[in-house]
């Protein structure tokens, strides 16, 4: 198996170890490719996500790896995105010509209000009952309103974790991907995911981690997903370097029976097709 992860975070965001760190683990497992993809700075105060004033300090240290393991091991530097509308998403970093971005939803905004659906349920348990009144509904369509904006605005290389807004909302609404109405959405949202042509990050930190028994989307998606020709990419979503291939073992064949066989890697600036 070509082995690679594009989805990665460090020291400079919410993960905890060095870039550094996570290269010599992924060349002693094999890897032919690695990306970076740290959490992008945001316009308002956030704990895990790469600071104003280290942000440079990022990018170099990424480009610095490059150079040192060139010919070892292909090294990108990107970056995970917040696609918060007027405030935040892609064309914001366009200047720093990155190999790559992730494009991710971890906030809802309503009448003004920002909360993050990632994070600590507490939080997550505050904002849902403030700002949307426990309405799972509104809720739900808001983030995926969000989503298909993203697409059609401001689209990314990799759309991560697409549907993560059930993370904290299936504790408090068991059963929600059963509902029919959440269902009806989701089959909406993937054909504007068609339309837009971007591919979608298979991601399994739910599962490694213990929130979820399936990757983000879940597999029932994926099955959709597969009839209507998306493209995926499977990725890790590391924080540590135990992580960086967390769960592949577990989920590829389950990818294999649904139909995807391949997977889409970077390469030297252009995202091609890799056999599992």
């Amino acid at each position: 198996m070509y082995l690679y992860n594009f989805h990665s975070h460090s020291c400079f965001d919410d993960g905890k170890c060095s870039p550094e760190e996570y290269l010599t683990e992924a060349i002693r497992l094999g890897f032919k490719s690695y990306g970076f993809s740290g959490h992008a700075p945001l316009p308002f105060e956030s704990v895990w996500c790469i600071q104003k004033e280290n942000f440079q300090k990022y990018l170099e240290e990424i480009n610095l790896l490059k150079d040192k393991y060139a010919g070892i091991i292909d090294v990108y530097s990107g970056l995970e995105i917040d696609y918060i509308k007027g405030i935040t998403g892609p064309a914001k970093f366009m200047e720093y010509k990155l190999d790559y971005v992730i494009g991710s939803v971890h906030f809802v905004e309503k009448g003004g209000e920002i909360f993050e659906i990632d994070g600590p349920y507490e939080n997550f348990e505050k904002g849902f009952k403030e700002v949307f009144d426990c309405d799972k509904k509104a809720l739900v369509y808001n983030f995926y309103e969000k989503t298909c904006d993203f697409l059609k605005s401001d689209k990314p290389d990799l759309l991560g974790h697409f549907d993560k807004v059930k993370l904290h909302l299936m504790r408090t609404v068991p059963g929600l991907e059963a509902e029919e109405w959440y269902k009806n959405l989701l089959k909406d949202v993937l054909v504007e995911i068609k339309n837009s042509g971007v591919i979608v990050e298979i991601n399994v930190r739910g599962i490694y981690k213990g929130y979820t028994k399936e990757p983000y989307p879940a597999y029932d998606i994926i099955k959709q997903m597969k009839r209507l020709g998306i493209k995926i990419s499977l990725n890790s979503d590391s924080h540590h370097i135990n992580e960086i291939t967390s769960k592949y073992d577990e989920v590829i064949p389950v990818l294999k029976a649904i139909g995807y066989e391949e997977s889409m890697v970077f390469d030297r600036g252009f995202w091609k097709t890799t056999k599992f």
